[in-house]
């Protein structure tokens, strides 16, 4: 069963205030998963998005992992470990997801609950990620 292992939320100098949570994944993880990362505190739009993990997940062509992002079903920023796209996710070293185009899908309500979408690249092929723990820091600005 996967549990938070860390979150935190804070504000640095005169930037965006960010929510940064770990999560281990444990058990079978070559299958799809959704893990809550935060509730939002009010209406914001995110600005960025960074994923890291403690453990390297390797690029494959056909065996690779998508990671998003999202808000209910929309998607609010993804990144891949397939080869000449994303590539391998290093271990201990953030990489800025990609965030949609559609600024307005990037605004997100008062008390919306902010998910990890992890999809294999086919079902039960995605390589383990039993025994890693993946980091999310997203930072959003308050909007009206």
């Amino acid at each position: 069963m996967a549990r938070a292992i860390k979150q935190r939320t804070a504000v640095r100098n005169d930037q965006q205030p960010f929510q940064e949570s770990v999560i281990r994944l444990g058990g079978d993880n070559t299958a799809a998963f959704t893990r809550a990362i935060t509730t939002l505190p009010f209406n914001a739009e995110i600005v960025g998005v960074d994923i890291f993990a403690d453990t390297e997940v390797t690029e494959h062509a056909a065996n690779y992992w998508t990671f998003s992002l999202q808000a209910g079903a929309t998607v609010l920023a993804s990144t891949d470990t397939e080869t000449g796209e994303g590539g391998t996710l290093s271990a201990e070293s953030a990489r800025a997801l990609d965030l949609t185009s559609t600024i307005a899908d990037r605004d997100v309500a008062n008390g919306t609950m902010l998910t990890l979408v992890g999809t294999p690249a086919t079902a039960e092929s995605g390589a383990d990620l039993s025994a890693v723990s993946l980091g999310v820091i997203v930072r959003y600005q308050p909007v009206d």
